[in-house]
């Protein structure tokens, strides 16, 4: 999540095709790896039997997260910059990493023990 948020925070400070290019690598290698582990992350916690229902709720919210973040970041992109909307992507990356730490990870730790 932190290759993602950076490649975005790249892509509002790029003035050239370079930079957009040094962006793309991370945001993809970011998305690429983001998206396989939120998956398996989710049939992980999901019963055996569950997990087509789970598979099929994560692609749902997922394509939902899509067309609402599209709208979303349009809004922002009109009454302000590209700059400004790709910044807010990144922000809200962050804040779903220290959300993820904080409700997942930090449950996981204490489970095990």
């Amino acid at each position: 999540m932190i290759f993602f948020a950076l490649g975005l925070f790249l892509l509002s400070q790029a003035h050239t095709g370079s930079w957009v290019m040094i962006a793309s690598v991370f945001s993809g290698i970011g998305y690429g790896a983001l998206f396989s582990c939120l998956q398996a992350t989710i049939l992980k916690l999901s019963p055996s039997d569950r997990t087509g229902v789970a598979n099929g709720t994560f692609f749902l919210l997922f394509d939902l997260g899509y067309g609402v973040g599209t709208y979303v970041m349009g809004i922002i992109a009109s009454y302000s910059s590209y700059s400004l909307m790709y910044m807010s992507a990144a922000g809200i990356a962050i804040v779903s990493l220290i959300l993820y730490y904080v409700l997942h990870h930090r449950q996981v730790q204490y489970d095990v023990m």
